[in-house]
């Protein structure tokens, strides 16, 4: 069986933060955004760090998995996350 697209993001921990962090736990960088995956959750599913790139859990692993499951074939390719959006959806 394959990784489940959540291995992908390279999370650290276990840790969770329902709301946004005031600062990134790894660099203390303040510039946190909220990240959507389309069709998996109505909302930000994580933080992510605009300084060191880490990404945060915003609900256990657990739910985030049961959430990226819905579009689990849908094709994440990390690399090219900072201009993804100027891209046709795939």
């Amino acid at each position: 069986m394959g990784k489940h697209p959540l291995d992908k993001f390279r999370i650290k921990g276990n840790k969770f933060w329902k709301t946004k962090p005031d600062a990134c736990p790894y660099c203390g960088f303040t510039d946190i955004s909220g990240v959507e995956i389309l069709g998996a959750y109505d909302g930000d599913l994580m933080w992510e760090c605009g300084n060191c790139g880490e990404f945060l859990l915003r609900f256990t692993q657990k739910t985030t998995k049961k959430h990226l499951q819905k579009v689990e074939e849908l094709h994440f390719n990390l690399d090219d996350w900072e201009t993804i959006w100027q891209g046709l959806p795939n």
